[in-house]
């Protein structure tokens, strides 16, 4: 999908106050950086205009929410439509950055959940390094999330969600649950949409859906 540059962009997110402007000044901080006291820490990769976490962030004010996204223009975007349609939430907060400093973000454990929604498929193999699964990217997650943290993934890209399947087993992360039809099978009965999954819902489109902790919970006797 092509990406409309917009040149306000960075005067808007220098100016939110929902935008935390550097993220690495509060690795291991991030409960205290709350108004409210945050229960569970949780973080979107690729939060885009930020419909699902402003959503999560009002159905659940006990924890705190995270959105990252990395292009400039499109969180800008969802930071003036949030800012026209809702009130500040003391428990949500936005970063602009990459998924690759996430360890710079974040202290050993610091976050509960991990989420993500329809993550870009980078369908040609020689770009499968790039996948938000890849090895490299969940050795990442691990570092930041508890022992028994959880991460969440929704796409409606089969292949994408084969080959993160297979590095999930292949890094030893347990895949707790999952399912190629995530609507049909009714596992999620909270399911808060992205815009994404409303259009593809619509389309007659097939969601799949995993969730996964960093270690087996059960150790084998």
């Amino acid at each position: 999908m092509r990406i409309r540059y917009m040149k306000e962009a960075p005067q808007i997110l220098e100016e939110a106050s929902w935008v935390v402007p550097d993220g690495m000044a509060l690795q291991g901080h991030w409960k205290e950086h709350f108004d409210t006291e945050a229960g569970e820490l949780c973080l979107e990769i690729g939060c885009g205009m930020g419909r699902f976490i402003s959503q999560m962030a009002a159905q659940h004010p006990e924890q705190g929410w995270i959105g990252l996204e990395r292009i400039s223009s499109v969180l800008a975007r969802g930071i003036k439509r949030l800012e026209k349609s809702e009130e500040a939430r003391p428990n949500l907060r936005f970063l602009r950055g990459d998924a690759v400093e996430l360890r710079n973000v974040f202290g050993p454990g610091e976050l509960d959940r991990i989420y993500l929604n329809f993550s870009d498929p980078w369908p040609k193999e020689r770009h499968a390094k790039r996948r938000l699964t890849a090895p490299s990217y969940l050795a990442i997650y691990r570092a930041i999330l508890r022992e028994d943290g959880l991460l969440q993934m929704k796409t409606d890209n089969e292949i994408l969600f084969d080959f993160s399947l297979e590095q999930l087993q292949t890094q030893g992360w347990q895949v707790l649950q999952e399912s190629r039809d995530l609507h049909g099978a009714g596992i999620l009965p909270d399911n808060v949409m992205t815009e994404y999954e409303e259009k593809f819902v619509k389309q007659g489109k097939k969601i799949c859906f995993l969730q996964a902790v960093p270690q087996a919970l059960a150790k084998d006797s």
